[in-house]
């Protein structure tokens, strides 16, 4: 049994443990995802040269109503952002509906990871450091056979850095 599949049983047995049927925002240190996050955090030591960050983020799953201002229509999977992470806090957003069984939600969650990975490397402009999240993100899904449903034009065009980025 593979270790996404048991971490995904153990994480579907806890998340209904914790939150019951809870709607709203809900709050989760990772641990109940932690098997999965050390595996993404594996295949992005063997395929990236990020290093790991010192801690594991904080993982909290919402609906889209809770992205307000932050999601980027031009910077998201298929037809809606799916996750956001929060340098400052070391915090993943999910954005649900999320599954650990879906092979495209566990990119977002890789995708998000990537980010975790990156703070200090290019700060002045954080919009720059979406092409190297999405080209892993596209990496992992091709290994399980999976297209990455983005659009790359949106996304170059989006992530170069501006005077303003750079400059006070």
């Amino acid at each position: 049994m593979s270790l996404i599949f048991q971490a995904t049983r153990a994480f579907a047995f806890g998340f209904v443990l914790v939150f019951g049927s809870t709607l709203h925002c809900r709050e989760l240190v990772a641990e109940p995802l932690a098997p999965v996050i050390l595996e993404l955090e594996n295949w992005l030591d063997e395929n990236s040269g990020l290093p790991r960050a010192e801690h594991l983020p904080t993982v909290r799953f919402s609906g889209p109503e809770a992205l307000g201002d932050v999601a980027d229509p031009t910077m998201s999977i298929g037809s809606r952002t799916r996750g956001i992470y929060e340098p400052k806090t070391q915090t993943i957003t999910l954005i649900t509906p999320w599954s650990a069984s879906d092979p495209v939600d566990l990119s977002v969650l890789l995708h998000e990871l990537v980010h975790h990975r990156q703070p200090g490397i290019r700060q002045e402009c954080p919009s720059s450091q979406e092409p190297e999240a999405y080209r892993l993100q596209q990496k992992w899904l091709a290994a399980r056979g999976i297209a990455l449903d983005v659009n790359w034009v949106a996304v170059g065009l989006t992530s170069g850095c501006g005077l303003s980025d750079v400059h006070p």
